[in-house]
């Protein structure tokens, strides 16, 4: 499939599920979210948010680098999985990776109660927070690393305060 035909399914499969309440789930959502999102502005000037996404997000990694601050070692996709006791079938295949990154994040819930009663728009607005300060921090010295623009690190951007 061409690459704009791609990136047309993907927004507007992502646009009409999060319209009937489904939340994006994952591990490192300001990655895959900013690229969609470049690349729907690449197309016709339209990014994510002006074409309707309401955009509510919930980012493992967000949750754990919150409910698990002090637990050493990294925190990719396959640590996690390990850490929380999740089987990944075949890292780096996109629907195995969206599998394991929702049983990391259901393993979550059943290891952090608070997480469980929850709303999810309460625990997205909360992630935006987490993931603002989180960036606040690691960009405090100058860097490579803090001179890279996040989408859902913005603050001014169209998605604002809107993604994790």
């Amino acid at each position: 499939m061409p690459l704009d035909d791609a990136v047309e399914v993907l927004a507007d499969a992502l646009i009409r599920a999060s319209r009937r309440g489904v939340p994006v789930a994952g591990i490192k959502l300001d990655y895959d979210l900013t690229i969609l999102d470049v690349q729907c502005r690449r197309l016709d000037g339209r990014g994510l948010g002006e074409r309707g996404w309401p955009a509510t997000v919930l980012d493992a990694l967000v949750i754990d680098r919150r409910f698990d601050k002090y637990r050493k070692g990294r925190r990719t996709l396959g640590h996690l999985c390990g850490h929380y006791g999740v089987d990944i079938r075949s890292a780096h295949d996109a629907a195995a990776d969206a599998e394991a990154s929702i049983g990391v994040l259901l393993a979550m819930s059943e290891k952090f109660p608070e997480l469980r009663g929850t709303d999810v728009g309460e625990l997205h607005l909360s992630q935006v927070e987490w993931h603002a300060s989180g960036r606040r921090r690691s960009t405090s010295g100058v860097g490579a690393r803090g001179a890279s623009r996040s989408i859902l690190a913005t603050t001014s951007g169209p998605l604002r305060a809107r993604l994790v």
